[in-house]
Formats: C-alpha cells, sequence, structure tokens
C-alpha cells in the first residue's frame, strides 16, 4: 500500500457558512448544523482544473500535503495544473519513502539525519546509479523545502532541530539590457549538495571520443549534409544579419576541418 495522487477534472474551492445564501451550490447537515456553501474569497480563482489530491494508503486524505496544494492555490498567480501535479508528485515520492522506510516526516531527532536529509542521500544514490538526473533530484528538493517551509510557517509544525539549513548561494544572471551581475539568493543545503552522477571533467573526456563538446550541453559539429541542409534554410530565411552569423561559423568549421565544400 502506498500513497497515490488522484486528479479532480474541476476542482471548486467554497467556504461554509451558517448562512444560506440566495443561491448554495450545496449544503452539508452536521448534527446540530446545516451549512451551506458560497464562492471562497481568498482564491483568485475559486475553480480550478486537474487540482491533484494525495491519499493516504488507508484512501483518506493527506491534510498537510493536500492544505499545502490548496495553500499554492491561494497566491495571487496560481501555479499551472502541471507545476502543481509536480510538486505534489515529489511529495508523493517523498512520502512512500517515509512509508517504506518507517520514517515519521514531522519528526526530527537528530540534525544530520532529518527526513529531508535521508531522502536527498536516497536520491543521490538513485542518480549514482543513473537511475535519476540531478536536475530532477534538485526540482524534488526543492518542492520538499518549500513543502516544509510551510508546515513550519503556516500550520506551525515544531522540530527537534532544523529539517535543513538555509544558506546563500551566489548566481551570474546576464542581462542584455543590465549587462552581468551577480545576484545572492537564499537556498538550502539539502538542495545544493545534490550533484549530477559525471562531473563536468569526465563529460568533457567522454565527449573527446564522442566527437562532441561541452558547452551547456552536448553539443556536435554538423556533418555535410545538415549543413548543406542549414544553409538552404537560411536562403529561403533571406535574413542578412542571421545569414552573416552562419556563414562565419561554417567558415571557422570550414578552416579548421576542411569538411565544408567551400563552393557552398
Amino acid at each position: 500500500m502506498s500513497i497515490v495522487k488522484i486528479l479532480i477534472p474541476k476542482f471548486h474551492v467554497y467556504t461554509p457558512t451558517t448562512i444560506k445564501p440566495k443561491a448554495p451550490a450545496f449544503s452539508l447537515k452536521a448534527p446540530k448544523i446545516k451549512y451551506f456553501s458560497v464562492k471562497a474569497e481568498d482564491f483568485e480563482n475559486p475553480a480550478f482544473y486537474h487540482f491533484p489530491l494525495l491519499l493516504l494508503p488507508d484512501h483518506s486524505l493527506w491534510n498537510y500535503a493536500n492544505n499545502y496544494l490548496l495553500y499554492k492555490l491561494e497566491s495571487i498567480d496560481p501555479p499551472h495544473s502541471t507545476t502543481l501535479c509536480s510538486i505534489a508528485d515529489s511529495i508523493k515520492y517523498f512520502g512512500n519513502y517515509c512509508l517504506d522506510n518507517e520514517i515519521d516526516y514531522l519528526i526530527c531527532t537528530r540534525k544530520s539525519n532529518s527526513p529531508l536529509r535521508r531522502y536527498r542521500r536516497h536520491l543521490t544514490d538513485k542518480i549514482m546509479k543513473n537511475e535519476l538526473a540531478g536536475s530532477t533530484a534538485k526540482s524534488h528538493m526543492s518542492n520538499l523545502v518549500n513543502f516544509y517551509r510551510y508546515l513550519l510557517h503556516s500550520e506551525d509544525v515544531k522540530f527537534e532541530f532544523p529539517p535543513w539549513r538555509d544558506q546563500e548561494a551566489k548566481i551570474l544572471i546576464s542581462d542584455t539590457g543590465r549587462g552581468s551581475y551577480i545576484k545572492t539568493v537564499n537556498t538550502s543545503d539539502v538542495s545544493q549538495a545534490i550533484k549530477g552522477g559525471i562531473s563536468t571533467a569526465r563529460k568533457h573526456e567522454y565527449s573527446t571520443y564522442e566527437g562532441r563538446i561541452i558547452d551547456g550541453g552536448e553539443l556536435r559539429p554538423l556533418n555535410y549534409d545538415e549543413q548543406i541542409i542549414l544553409i538552404t534554410a537560411l536562403k529561403e530565411l533571406n535574413h542578412p544579419e542571421m545569414i552573416l552569423i552562419f556563414l562565419i561559423g561554417l567558415w571557422y568549421r570550414c578552416k579548421i576541418t576542411n569538411n565544408l565544400n567551400p563552393q557552398t
């Protein structure tokens, strides 16, 4: 038995009230009080398509997780359904890991052995076995840290030790209007600890044998037939600046490898 995710095709958010409105959507009768429904005012859009719900193995609602997904809808710019489903998947995978290993995700008795750190080590093992991409693991950990932030600040969940440690990181941002500049952002140590399975140096080593280069990704030079297709497309595009840029690149490749016919 495991935690499962279900999708509600069109999810409506209502606020319960004991005062009967002019046109209630539905009503619920409690032992002593009858409740009516009105549209929730805290949500920018009270209807959401393909809303994910997480069910525990006994088919009951996972309250903390589902409350967090609802909380995400309260923002002025709520996430797209695919983004919300991705967040729900991260929480579901984490929840099933905790169930399989008998871990209480709400208890942190030691700093070095928090549920998030144990799960991070689990993801790192999957990366090393080529079962998971490093970027996917980082995304999972980012979603889970945000979930835990919600537990701490909105649900007032207390932990004996912090589940993670915040730290500052500096990133280089390139902006055509402002030039390059360094921005300081807050991140978590459990996210920063995620590493890919193969180092950049090793990728460069592999690429040498495969005829590829590393420049933000694995690239390779165009062969002769592909160059002809590119030149044909440039002629049809009829964009002088673009043609000039590509011809400079092709000329440089011709000079290095003599693979391009100069008459083209």
